[in-house]
This record gives structure tokens, C-alpha cells and sequence, in this order.
């Protein structure tokens, strides 16, 4: 199946949407980390996030960086892509690590190495996010 194809398709309008919600939730968990440092609760949620609704959705379609998708962002839909999304995703949340402990900063690399805090952070997220996110 061509990537036009792919893309066009009801299952790639899901997946997209898919990634979009994931941009724009983990850019609200990040914002609200800004104002209250919650480490398990915003950052390793948010890097989570990242991992499984965009980065991994990214990879299983084959999509290329400049590839555009639809992302709220306070109310307003806004195009952006795959790249612009990773830099509100993964490069802000790497951007904080400079900002913590090297044990803190090295769990959060785990979860997007998928490792051990990656299952870590699964086991103890709300179950509203995990029927959202886990596939």
C-alpha cells in the first residue's frame, strides 16, 4: 500500500488523529509541569505519551518528518509536522532533563528506550489515559 493510500485511509485519518491527541496532551501535561514540577505525575506521563501516541505511531506508519498532521493547541487547530511535533514533544521534554537530578533524567531516557521505567509508568497511569493509549 503506497503511503497516499495509507494516509487516506480510515485508518490513517485514526492514526493521525491518534498522534494529534498525543501532541496536544503532552503539551498540556508540560505546561502544567512548568508551573507545579511534578515529576511522576507530568514529565514521565508526558514522556510516556510521547513514546507510545506519537513516536511509535510515527515509526509503525512509515510516515516522513515532514508529513503534516491537524493538533489542538488551546482550542485552535493547527497544522504541523511530524517534526514540528516531535519538537513540541520529545526535544521539550529532553530540554527539562537538563533542569533534574541524573537519576530522574536517566528514567525518563529509559521510558523512551522503552526499558524498565517505560513499564514502570504504565503500572501507575490513570486508566482513562491507558484506554487512550494503549495499543
Amino acid at each position: 500500500m503506497s503511503i497516499l493510500s495509507k494516509i487516506f485511509s480510515l485508518q490513517g485519518a485514526r492514526e493521525l488523529t491518534y498522534a494529534g491527541d498525543a501532541v496536544s496532551d503532552v503539551r498540556s501535561l508540560l505546561n502544567l509541569y512548568e508551573r507545579d514540577n511534578d515529576f511522576a505525575a507530568y514529565l514521565c506521563t508526558a514522556a510516556w505519551i510521547t513514546q507510545v501516541g506519537l513516536i511509535d505511531t510515527i515509526e509503525r506508519n512509515n510516515w516522513p518528518m515532514q508529513y503534516k498532521m491537524m493538533v489542538d493547541f488551546d482550542g485552535h487547530l493547527t497544522r504541523i509536522s511530524m517534526a514540528e511535533a516531535m519538537l513540541h514533544t520529545v526535544r521539550r521534554i529532553r530540554m527539562k532533563l537538563n533542569d533534574l537530578p541524573e537519576e530522574k533524567a536517566n528514567f525518563i531516557n529509559e521510558i523512551f528506550e522503552k526499558g524498565k521505567a517505560f513499564y514502570i509508568v504504565k503500572q501507575n497511569l490513570p486508566q482513562s489515559i491507558l484506554d487512550k493509549y494503549n495499543k
